[in-house]
């Protein structure tokens, strides 16, 4: 299953839950969702990322070193920093979900 896939599949069930944007903080879930992986821990396959996805754009968040080219064309989507976006989220949305019981309206 290509990443397009999974990330279409994910807005589905957000649409459905009516959720606005959706927050993907485990370092996994990010990996599995993207279909990347790297080594930033040892004896991992994962690096450290996060994802905001909501119904017309992903944004991943990298540190500026993991920011390649190669990353960018496989994603053919913004890589971004964390703060200013969250910030901008939090003025645009009504409803951003993360994982667990957290909620924000």
């Amino acid at each position: 299953m290509t990443w397009q896939d999974k990330v279409e599949k994910v807005r589905e069930k957000m649409s459905d839950m009516e959720i606005d944007a959706m927050v993907v903080t485990a370092l996994d879930e990010v990996a599995w969702l993207l279909n990347l992986r790297g080594n930033d821990i040892p004896y991992t396959p994962v690096f450290r990322a996060y994802a905001v996805l909501d119904a017309n754009k992903l944004i991943l968040y990298l540190p500026p070193e993991k920011q390649t080219v190669t990353v960018k064309q496989h994603l053919k989507s913004e890589v971004s920093n964390v703060f200013s976006a969250l910030y901008r989220a939090r003025q645009e949305t009504c409803a951003l979900v993360f994982p667990g019981l957290y909620r924000w309206q």
